[in-house]
């Protein structure tokens, strides 16, 4: 890796306040005691969920990288504010861990999701509409 994309990470870590960065560690910590002492759906449904986020986040980046422009990640640490920036916060150690309401992350997760289908549905139809263009132009 080199110098310009180290100074690019310290950049794109700023964007994270510190509580979210407590946030989502405190719900690490939930939801490994969670996967590990119990069966949980709401849990597994979580962790599928920011993988799909992810995936999304990629598939957005290749979109813009198609139509030529910069992306920037600023957008999904905005989504990770949102969804952890709401959970209590505190010292992380486990007699002090409080409950984590799942469901409301899972509705925040769903609405980042479907802000995510949403651009990509946009960035997609711009790049057709292009092409489009572009094809009526060559004939």
């Amino acid at each position: 890796m080199n110098i310009e994309n180290q100074n690019n990470k310290e950049r794109n870590t700023d964007l994270i306040p510190p509580n979210v960065l407590a946030n989502m560690a405190n719900f690490n910590m939930q939801f490994y005691n969670k996967v590990y002492n119990e069966d949980n759906p709401e849990i597994i449904n979580i962790a599928k969920m920011l993988t799909v986020m992810g995936q999304q986040e990629n598939t957005i980046r290749i979109l813009y990288n198609i139509m030529g422009q910069n992306y920037s990640d600023k957008q999904l640490h905005d989504m990770h504010n949102t969804i952890f920036g709401g959970l209590e916060g505190g010292d992380i150690n486990e007699k002090d861990v409080k409950d984590i309401n799942f469901k409301d992350i899972i509705d925040k997760l769903t609405a980042c999701i479907h802000q995510q289908n949403q651009q990509i549905k946009e960035i997609s139809d711009k790049i057709r509409h292009k092409v489009q263009h572009i094809n009526k132009d060559n004939n």
